[in-house]
């Protein structure tokens, strides 16, 4: 269960790969994954929040060597933010798929990348519009709350917890990850993401 009083600061759980540069305090994931052979991700989850502006979200971090998104050093780390309101209030389902919102931020530097902060389209669309994208290599998928836009006096306090993930492929076993593991939950204090 992941827990902030103020969702102006950050908690995350995180499926990386071995050489994701956060790799060595979280659980593995598959290599080998890119943005075009992605499977589809699904989370349980039970979200509490005081306000209903704010919801849990899918992040991708990424490796782009190569610099085809652009406005980066070669070595940051890429991240994508899925950028809508799930409107989750209590047990729901979170789905990553080709139809997942998202936008591009340098996590080293603290830019959005792709046009900015707002510039936002679902996965298929990036992938269309954007075909060099489809190589990137996915060494990450986390499941995040906070990083809200503000927070009213108060306090806005949300939690998270996630009994389980699966990453959906073609192949008849779907790669299960077992979502039991408290001690993988990180609370930072980050810039603010964006108002939802």
């Amino acid at each position: 269960m992941l827990s902030l009083t103020n969702d102006t600061n950050y908690a995350k759980l995180m499926w990386n790969t071995a050489s994701s540069p956060s790799g060595a305090s979280t659980q593995l994931m598959p290599s080998g994954i890119t943005l075009d052979t992605l499977p589809t991700t699904t989370a349980n989850v039970n979200f509490t929040a005081d306000t209903s502006d704010v919801s849990p979200y899918f992040v991708l971090s990424l490796s782009d060597t190569t610099n085809v998104i652009g406005g980066h050093a070669a070595g940051d780390q890429i991240l994508m933010l899925e950028f809508e309101n799930l409107g989750l209030s209590g047990a729901g389902t979170m789905t990553l798929d080709g139809n997942t919102v998202f936008n591009f931020i340098d996590n080293t530097t603290g830019a959005y990348l792709m046009g900015g902060q707002q510039d936002k389209a679902s996965l298929s669309t990036w992938l269309s519009t954007q075909p060099g994208l489809s190589s990137l290599s996915v060494n990450g998928i986390w499941i995040a709350e906070g990083l809200a836009g503000g927070c009213a006096p108060g306090g806005c306090s949300e939690s998270l917890t996630v009994t389980s993930a699966e990453l959906v492929s073609d192949t008849p076993e779907p790669g299960t990850i077992a979502l039991l593991f408290g001690g993988f939950a990180g609370v930072v204090t980050l810039r603010r993401r964006f108002a939802r």
